[in-house]
């Protein structure tokens, strides 16, 4: 089993029972599975969907005539080709997915968060994260259904707006490797008609192998950027040291471009990496153990530690540099934080259930998501952000009654165009149990969650 694969395998948590639709925390226990009567009005879309999935008469002339750049890309081809685009749960699943991009939550790595769908509730996830030239970026997804994953780089700055890079195979994991500095925005989506918890974990590593064997960054003397000749030049690399005679190691496969003997760099041996097209440069050599033209890979030994040319004076070390359209500073690329994961510390109970913020105003709020001692909840105005989960309270208490003066329309969430789930007579008393959470100051219509006689949630218009 690879590292990665490794890792991935130990910060996988035990799966959670999938829960009910988003209710209230005091019915979180109690709430039964998905029903039939609940699927109803998606059956027609469901039969889509099993078809497309599992017919190869129907996916057969899409491959012939389409070629998706990802899954995420085919699942939509082929909702669209199905019409399922223009069915109102196949328009917000494509809504979510343009709109997770333009407002993605900044984490910082390692990140691993479980992750709730509900199946009337299409939802996309994104997150920012930065990366350095040289990392890597490593994403696996843990879940019983298809969660398709996507990196974009952020290009703003170029006037390019979002680029995607790299995608996740049917496996839901994938490793990318940062060819630049810059903002990377990763966004995941499960497909339609899914529920449950599922598992995301996203770590950041070093992208090629460390050039001397048995030694590590912590033998790194000397780093790029460092004053060189009284500050007339720069340090282009890093200095390992290590005994003499210690193995020097191809970090990536590739070609030998070149092997030297003289100069400041003493016995030299260039690499050429024949998927991305740097330079890997190994200098100070005691031996050159390759040839030009010679084809190595990742691990082999090209020669060994010593001190040849200027640095004669000094112990043995390798000096190592990588150059890509200039010098690159090869930390990133060698350097491997700590990996170890963080899995999620907060209650599992409440995912997808409506709580209150009682630090903002008891809006209300929905969990998405659990990372550490923090909750990811979105709001009622569609904008997401992880709070304390100290912060949020159960909706079993109520914070005023009310008495209706005219009929009221209760709505399944705090949204005019949203399903009515119940109609309330004129003189009914019921009990307020959360606001929207909405600007006071922006000019729109306000809702407040009340608690239905049967146990549910519903939204009243405060304009009603």
């Amino acid at each position: 089993m690879t590292e990665a694969a490794t890792h991935v395998a130990e910060g996988r948590r035990a799966r959670i029972m999938p829960v009910s639709e988003p209710r209230s925390a005091a019915t979180v226990n109690s709430a039964p599975r998905l029903s039939a009567l609940r699927l109803t009005p998606f059956l027609p879309v469901l039969a889509l969907l099993v078809a497309l999935t599992g017919c190869d008469r129907v996916l057969e002339p899409i491959r012939d005539q389409y070629r998706p750049v990802s899954l995420h890309d085919g699942y939509r081809h082929a909702l669209d080709t199905a019409g399922l685009l223009d069915n109102r749960l196949g328009a917000i699943w494509m809504h979510e997915a343009e709109s997770a991009l333009a407002t993605p939550l900044p984490v910082s790595l390692p990140h691993q968060e479980v992750v709730f769908s509900d199946p009337t509730r299409p939802e996309a996830h994104a997150f920012r994260i930065e990366l350095t030239q040289g990392q890597r970026l490593e994403v696996s997804v843990d879940a019983d259904f298809q969660v398709f994953v996507d990196v974009f780089e952020d290009r703003s700055g170029d006037g390019l707006g979002l680029r995607r890079v790299d995608s996740a195979d049917s496996t839901q994991s994938m490793v990318h490797d940062a060819m630049r500095t810059a903002s990377y925005v990763l966004r995941v989506q499960p497909e339609l008609l899914v529920e449950g918890a599922w598992t995301l974990t996203v770590v950041q590593t070093a992208s090629i192998i460390f050039p001397v064997a048995g030694r590590s960054y912590y033998d790194v003397g000397s780093r790029f950027g460092d004053p060189r000749d009284g500050g007339r030049r720069e340090h282009h690399g890093l200095d390992i040291f290590a005994p003499r005679h210690t193995p020097v190691v191809a970090v990536v496969d590739g070609i030998i471009r070149s092997t030297r003997i003289g100069g400041l760099g003493g016995k030299t041996v260039w690499l050429r990496d024949t998927t991305t097209g740097a330079n890997v440069y190994y200098a100070h050599l005691e031996d050159q153990l390759v040839e030009e033209g010679m084809r190595v890979a990742t691990g082999d030994t090209i020669g060994t530690v010593g001190n040849s040319g200027n640095a004669i004076t000094t112990p043995p070390h390798l000096h190592f540099g990588i150059y890509r359209n200039g010098p690159n500073d090869p930390w990133p690329y060698v350097f491997r934080p700590n990996r170890r994961v963080e899995p999620p510390r907060a209650d599992m109970a409440v995912l997808g259930a409506w709580l209150r913020d009682a630090r903002m105003a008891d809006a209300a709020v929905r969990v998405v998501g659990a990372a550490r001692d923090a909750y990811r909840v979105r709001r009622a105005d569609g904008t997401t952000a992880y709070v304390s989960a100290r912060s949020l309270e159960p909706l079993d208490q109520p914070l005023d009654s009310i008495t209706l003066t005219a009929a009221a329309t209760v709505r399944s969430r705090p949204h005019r165009a949203a399903p009515t789930i119940a109609l309330l007579e004129a003189g009914t008393t019921g009990h307020i149990v959360a606001r929207d959470g909405r600007e006071a100051t922006v000019p729109e219509e306000s809702f407040s969650a009340v608690a239905l006689p049967d146990g549910r949630l519903g939204w009243i218009s405060t304009l009603q």
